[in-house]
């Protein structure tokens, strides 16, 4: 009897779900456990040391570039830059990078970047950004023009009010995006072949909307858990899972919204590199490498324990171009083209004891090998 009892209740109430979910949007919070991105309060915290260290560099003004499509960084007209700028750009990609988890599409088109002095710029390239005078209020009008341009996350960030309420307070960018964390304010994100496990308190049937299947439910103490999937015809958009109980008629116990996003893996996290963010490889005489990709830029690492007289140039058939900086302050110190044999660099500069950065690329967008040499004397 009670087996038919629940067999009835479930049939009745799938039927009623297709007109509750046509006739409005039910006002009872969402029930469900929230769901935390260890690696996104990881970026968050990131996010605090590269603006730090963006704010304690030398001044530059090359305008960067992200092409989300072909995931390539980089210096517009590949001019020189500096590691204010790098940071700068790396600051901005975590916003990108957060906003991709979160659901939101991949761009279709370039973003451009740029510190000058004390101000700083993001913007996507058909829309229009201000320069500020804060690094914050730059990085939280980024993050909100990025939600306002997506389809598949405006709605739900309009409907739950989230961005109004963060967006008209001049808050750390790190505390807007906590909050969008730990609040969970936002829609689940669930990706293509992505299952999510829910808890439901108080709930003994999960029912979904027609993009979401549920599969058997495990009871809880108090209620159920749910593991939940896409159907294959599924499109991305707002879809909602409601938690139902004998005890509570017609009303939803639980309702939880979930964003199906165009991801095809679980993780669907972006976390685009610049092209010259390679792992810095330790300088020494006689390297060889090779620019692989076009605009890559190689990063070799140069401590010195004394003051020395440091020269680094390149052999080979590749047209190169050079730069060494201190890592410290991001101040470029010295730059080269042609300085050496055909089309090779050659760089010679006093060094006081401290730590270096050589950046590597071709100077036209090319690829091609190339080999290093390296001798220092101590100064006198």
């Amino acid at each position: 009897m009670i087996g038919r009892r629940k067999s009835k209740l479930f049939l009745l109430l799938k039927i009623m779900i297709a007109a509750i979910l046509s006739f409005f949007t039910f006002g009872c919070q969402s029930f469900a456990e929230p769901v935390y991105n260890s690696s996104s309060l990881e970026q968050i915290e990131d996010l605090k040391r590269i603006k730090e260290s963006t704010r304690n560099q030398s001044n530059s003004g090359t305008k960067m570039f992200y092409d989300p499509i072909n995931d390539v960084a980089g210096a517009v007209a590949n001019v020189i830059y500096t590691q204010r700028d790098r940071s700068w750009v790396e600051a901005c990609l975590i916003i990108y990078d957060i906003y991709r988890q979160l659901g939101g599409e991949k761009l279709k088109q370039s973003i451009f970047f740029q510190v000058k002095e004390n101000l700083y710029y993001v913007s996507m390239s058909n829309k229009t950004a201000s320069w500020h005078d804060n690094q914050d209020q730059a990085l939280a009008g980024f993050f909100f023009s990025l939600i306002r341009q997506s389809k598949v996350m405006a709605e739900s960030a309009s409907k739950t009010n989230w961005n109004k309420k963060y967006e008209d307070k001049a808050l750390k960018i790190e505390n807007i995006l906590a909050n969008v964390f730990n609040v969970n304010t936002l829609p689940i994100k669930l990706a293509v072949g992505e299952t999510k496990e829910l808890n439901f308190p108080g709930s003994e049937i999960i029912i979904a909307g027609p993009a979401i299947e549920v599969r058997p439910t495990t009871k809880l103490e108090n209620g159920v858990s749910a593991k939940l999937f896409r159907t294959r015809q599924s499109k991305a958009g707002s879809q909602f899972v409601f938690g139902f109980s004998s005890n509570q008629k017609f009303r939803p116990k639980n309702q939880t919204e979930f964003m199906l996003t165009n991801d095809s893996t679980g993780n669907g996290y972006l976390k685009p590199p610049l092209t010259n963010s390679a792992t810095e490889q330790k300088l020494s005489n006689g390297i060889m490498d090779r620019i692989g990709v076009s605009g890559e830029v190689k990063r070799y690492k140069l401590i010195l324990n004394e003051p020395q007289k440091v020269s680094i140039s390149s052999n080979g058939p590749s047209d190169l171009i050079a730069r060494i900086s201190d890592k410290r302050t991001g101040k470029v110190i010295d730059t080269d083209d042609d300085g050496g044999k055909g089309y090779n660099f050659s760089i010679s500069q006093p060094l006081q004891a401290g730590e270096y950065i050589i950046e590597v690329q071709h100077c036209c967008a090319g690829t091609g090998t190339f080999s290093l040499k390296l001798q220092t004397e101590r100064a006198n």
